[in-house]
C-alpha cells in the first residue's frame, strides 16, 4: 500500500469542535533576567493559531522546544514567559501547562472549554523529546530508551485530535 506523503495545509483540515496539536517554533531569545528579546517567532505563528480558533477549534494546544536543555527541566529554559507574551498578543487567555507529558497535562486537555488554547512546557525538558542528551555533569551522554520514547509519544498524542506543524518552515 502507498502512503500519501503530500503536505496539507490546517485550511484542509475541519477543525471544528476538535483539540489542535500545533508545534510552534517558540524558541526566541531571552536575555540573562529571562525577558524575551524577540518576539518574532510567537507573532509569525499568531495566524495558524488564530485560523484554528476562528474556525471552531476545541482547544490549541501548542508545543515547542527552547535551548538546549539536555533532556532534563532548566528554569531558564521554561516557556512560562512565552505564554505570558503569546496571551499578550493574541488577546486571550493562554493556560500554561508545567510539563508537556503525563496525567495531569493529559487530563487538562481532555474536555476544555472551546477555544481554550495551551502552551505546553519545554518539550526538551524530557530526554525522549531527542532521545538523547547529558547528565547533569555536562559530559555524559544518556540515551532514552524505545520503551520511553513511545511512552512520550503516546502521551502527547493524547492530547489533540489533529496534528499541525506550524513550525520549521
Amino acid at each position: 500500500m502507498a502512503m500519501n506523503l503530500a503536505k496539507k495545509s490546517i485550511e484542509d483540515i475541519d477543525v471544528a469542535g476538535k483539540r489542535v496539536i500545533m508545534r510552534v517554533d517558540f524558541n526566541v531569545p531571552m536575555d540573562k533576567a529571562g525577558n524575551i528579546t524577540n518576539n518574532q517567532r510567537i507573532v509569525g505563528a499568531l495566524p495558524t493559531i488564530q485560523y484554528a480558533l476562528d474556525k471552531g477549534a476545541k482547544s490549541v494546544v501548542l508545543m515547542s522546544h527552547l535551548g538546549r536543555p539536555d533532556g532534563r527541566p532548566k528554569a531558564k529554559d521554561s516557556l512560562k514567559p512565552v505564554a505570558d507574551r503569546l496571551q499578550e498578543l493574541l488577546g486571550k487567555p493562554v493556560t500554561f501547562l508545567p510539563d508537556c507529558v503525563g496525567a495531569e497535562t493529559e487530563m487538562a486537555c481532555t474536555d476544555p472549554a472551546l477555544g481554550t488554547v495551551f502552551l505546553l512546557e519545554n518539550l526538551r525538558f524530557h530526554l525522549e523529546e531527542e532521545g538523547k542528551g547529558m547528565e547533569e555533569d555536562g559530559c555524559t551522554p544518556i540515551k532514552a530508551s524505545e520503551e520511553e520514547v513511545a511512552a512520550f509519544r503516546a502521551s502527547l498524542t493524547k492530547l489533540g485530535d489533529v496534528y499541525v506543524n506550524d513550525a520549521f518552515g
